[in-house]
């Protein structure tokens, strides 16, 4: 994994969950270095940190090819997606079970899709 590109991300990743969760903590967890973790450990996360640069890059108004990606290939599922949402919605309409469901086809057709009990 040496010449991961996603590597340094991946160890800041590591260091500050690292830190984070030994904060607080009278007796640390025993959590080791990058260096003594199994290349799938480091692949979680260098994953964790690819996410967290997604979502910067979004969130500071940048464009990124692989943000465009993604958001090309939610496209192209996009009817797949909010066919299975309403399948599921007609399985069970009513109540807390259905919020979800409701509150994704929302987000994902920017409309509100409201069950017979409204809710």
């Amino acid at each position: 994994m040496a010449d991961d590109p996603r590597e340094p991300l991946g160890r800041i990743f590591h260091e500050s969950g690292r830190l984070t969760v030994n904060a607080e903590r009278e007796k640390p967890f025993a959590i080791g270095a990058w260096e003594d973790r199994t290349n799938e450990m480091r692949e979680i996360d260098m994953r964790g940190a690819s996410a967290v640069a997604v979502r910067a890059v979004a969130d500071a108004g940048l464009r990124s090819e692989r943000l465009e990606l993604e958001a090309a290939t939610l496209r192209a599922h996009l009817p797949a997606i909010l066919g299975a949402l309403r399948a599921r919605l007609a399985v069970s309409p009513h109540g807390s079970d259905a919020k979800p469901y409701r509150d994704a086809l929302a987000a994902l057709r920017g409309t509100d899709e409201k069950g017979p009990d409204g809710g």
